[in-house]
């Protein structure tokens, strides 16, 4: 619905050079209504009616002659004109509670009214100034035939303030520009906007605030106060307990992170102390699949690998797929990693036919312990901690040195999260 206002007698008009009033606007109950307003200068001329930043638009309607109630349709929310002519568009919802009420919508009598004729305005005001109005006119809302897809009423009635509450965006914007420009606007607080020199008064205002006695050393870093003392939270050199730890180690508290060697470090421990080894290397890539290995112990002849290990990942492996029945006593590996290798928390999870154990060396053994129906059967699986990384290799132990004696099977090592 296209409406024109004529701002020198604030009538609504038929449209430009056609002075006439519009005799009333018609409107369906339930329908959202799509309003196009033009201002007129002269009645002739489409003008913009204030500054969009600053303009405050109502179009509201009442009962005819009750100006002392509520509304029964309002809308406040216009999109402003961005292009010439100047046209202010608005939306109001003619589904409202208020109005359902005075149509009699839903009446168990029947006693629906048809239609309703209501009285109508539209005011605008710029700022703070004064508000303008147009003279009232006629509204005659129409009870609707098709009904369902209206969706739920609302109350056409806005929780509005009183005018002395209202704070306009450029009462704010003035607001803002005294405080900026003022001698000394913010004696305790930092500005947010760009940095700026303090006092030392302002500066021990800000430490305080901030509850810290002085002010890091390195502005560029995260930083913590602990014990009065300030520490970077990100360090860029080796941890206490990695393979080439520094002498003394290095201090952290829970959940300090490092980084060294394009390796990720993270610290499980709150203490401070130089002896602190509480650092833990982080999986800094996706969990990778299962490593499966099929290995042949014959005796001390070669060189025997499992899979790589990675310092701080715990693992599940799995000894089974047996060639055949291992008789002959003791077989495994032995002197892994140089006998330099360390593991923990080792569980032994299940076994069948054989007594397996692995050292918190990495050392592996097994025995088989009864007769399996065949070589099938025969399995055994650990959980454990990796303390260091290293390839789980060393030396075969089964039967005698160029017996001939030997035995293959898979070993499958999962990584855990």
């Amino acid at each position: 619905m296209k409406l024109y206002v004529d701002l020198e007698t604030l009538q609504l008009i038929e449209g430009p050079g056609f002075r006439n009033p519009t005799s009333s606007l018609r409107f369906k109950r339930g329908d959202a209504a799509q309003i196009e307003v033009t201002f007129l200068a002269g009645g002739t001329t489409p003008v913009a009616i204030g500054d969009p930043l600053n303009l405050e638009i109502q179009f509201g309607i009442k009962p005819r002659n009750r100006y002392d109630i509520g509304y029964l349709v309002r809308s406040a929310s216009w999109i402003m004109p961005t292009t010439a002519p100047p046209i202010y568009r608005c939306s109001p919802s003619f589904n409202t509670i208020e109005l359902n009420s005075a149509l009699g919508v839903g009446s168990a009598t029947g006693s629906e009214l048809a239609e309703i004729t209501l009285m109508g305005e539209i005011t605008w005001r710029e700022g703070s100034e004064e508000p303008t109005s147009t003279r009232t006119f006629l509204v005659v809302v129409e009870n609707d035939v098709n009904r369902g897809t209206e969706g739920v009423p609302t109350s056409a009635e806005p929780p509005y303030p009183a005018p002395e509450n209202i704070v306009t965006t450029a009462a704010i914007t003035e607001a803002l520009a005294n405080h900026s420009n003022a001698a000394d606007p913010h004696p305790n607080y930092l500005r947010h906007d760009e940095q700026e020199t303090l006092s030392a008064e302002e500066q021990t205002n800000v430490r305080a605030a901030i509850n810290a006695p002085e002010a890091p050393p390195y502005l560029n870093l995260p930083m913590q106060f602990i014990d009065d003392v300030w520490h970077v939270s990100v360090l860029d050199y080796q941890p206490s307990n990695s393979s080439d730890a520094m002498t003394g180690g290095t201090p952290g508290w829970r959940g300090r992170i490092a980084c060294y060697n394009e390796l990720s470090w993270i610290c499980i421990k709150d203490d401070m102390t130089e002896a602190n080894d509480g650092w833990r290397k982080l999986w800094y890539t996706i969990l990778g699949p299962p490593q499966v290995t099929v290995v042949l112990i014959n005796s001390y002849e070669s060189l025997t690998s499992f899979g790589m290990l990675e310092a701080g990942m715990n693992y599940r492996v799995r000894f089974d797929n047996f060639s055949s029945i291992p008789y002959g006593g003791i077989f495994g590996i032995t002197y892994v990693n140089n006998g330099s290798a360390s593991v923990s928390n080792v569980q032994l999870v299940d076994y069948a036919f054989i007594s397996a154990s692995i050292s918190n060396t990495a050392d592996f053994t097994a025995e088989l312990i009864e007769g399996p129906p065949s070589e099938s059967d025969i399995f055994a699986e650990f959980t454990f901690t990796a303390d260091s990384s290293f390839d789980w290799a060393g030396y075969s132990i089964f039967g005698y040195y160029t017996s001939g004696l030997e035995v293959s099977f898979t070993v499958t090592i999962t990584p855990l999260p």
